[in-house]
């Protein structure tokens, strides 16, 4: 009983070390799977086109996101125009003031 014991446990110690070596380089990068054999041309077609369609979706929503981005600093930039020419105004209409 003592000797089954011994291993018993001295293969679970092994096991580890044994799997370890049969394992692909960890440094991997991308992981490819075989097709589906039971999947058909027209589920694949289906598959493709709704990835398609939403990859297209986050592009136009990301094109959106830049063209809002543009409009929104367009508009700052006016903003800060129209302050600057109010504050120049003011500048001019003080210096007036103090020189009659």
């Amino acid at each position: 009983m003592r000797l089954v014991t011994i291993v018993v446990f001295a293969a679970l110690a092994a096991t580890p070390v044994m799997a370890a070596e049969t394992y692909p380089d960890s440094s991997t990068t991308a992981a490819t799977t075989a097709p589906d054999p039971s999947v058909d041309g027209r589920v694949a077609a289906k598959d493709q086109a709704r990835q398609d369609l939403y990859k297209h979706k986050l592009d136009a929503a990301n094109a959106q996101t830049q063209a809002d981005n543009a409009s929104a600093q367009a508009d700052q930039a006016a903003a800060n125009r129209d302050a600057s020419l109010d504050k120049a105004a003011q500048d001019r209409a003080d210096i007036h003031a103090a020189n009659p």
